[in-house]
């Protein structure tokens, strides 16, 4: 359920500032014994979507908690609840998931960041290690290394770099690989960083 007092803006639309999700635990096993209820909850921060709690409880006569309860994706959780209670400036406070508003909810959920927006800086920081030239045996392991990330987060950092256009795309030549970087350190100096 939404919290319908507090809304934030993005873009067009105003979602709540915050979702709260209930998943009931149904009867999973032979016996019929419960799964614990799941509580997750949503809010928007720096206009992105980002879960900032989670709640397992196994009431007496439930089953015990198992990995399984807690794995759920957050981003597709975040973008249907926002999107779900989205307000569209020309419609006000309608679920937006009725029938007929289909694009307009599809539209909503783009709207909707699920946290992995990477500030420019970083972007730039994250480039600027992986063009190094005395970096170019094996870039992404020097992003890994010296920004301490996982390897996955790693892979992510360098695709939104490449995709914002700081890093070539991949089988570029070693000059396009130093104009990069030069065009990057060129931007530091004068006061992009």
């Amino acid at each position: 359920m939404p919290d319908a007092d507090t809304r934030t803006r993005l873009g067009r639309w105003t979602v709540p500032s915050r979702v709260v999700v209930h998943r009931s635990g149904n009867p999973d096993e032979p016996d019929g014994i419960r799964a614990p209820d799941v509580v997750f909850t949503l809010e928007i921060r720096d206009g992105a979507a980002v879960c900032v709690d989670v709640r397992a409880i196994s009431s007496p006569g439930d089953r015990g908690i198992r990995q399984s309860d807690l794995a759920v994706n957050l981003d597709a959780l975040a973008e249907t609840h926002f999107a779900r209670w989205a307000d569209d400036d020309a419609l006000p406070f309608a679920w937006i998931g009725l029938a007929g508003k289909e694009g307009a909810r599809i539209e909503a959920k783009d709207a909707v960041d699920v946290g992995h927006r990477t500030p420019a800086a970083e972007l730039r920081h994250v480039a600027r290690i992986y063009l190094d030239p005395r970096n170019r045996k094996r870039p992404a392991f020097h992003v890994e290394e010296l920004l301490d990330y996982s390897h996955t987060t790693t892979f992510r950092k360098i695709a939104a770099a490449r995709e914002a256009g700081l890093i070539p795309a991949r089988g570029a030549t070693d000059e396009e690989m130093t104009a990069a970087y030069v065009r990057i350190v060129e931007g530091e100096n004068d006061g992009e960083a």
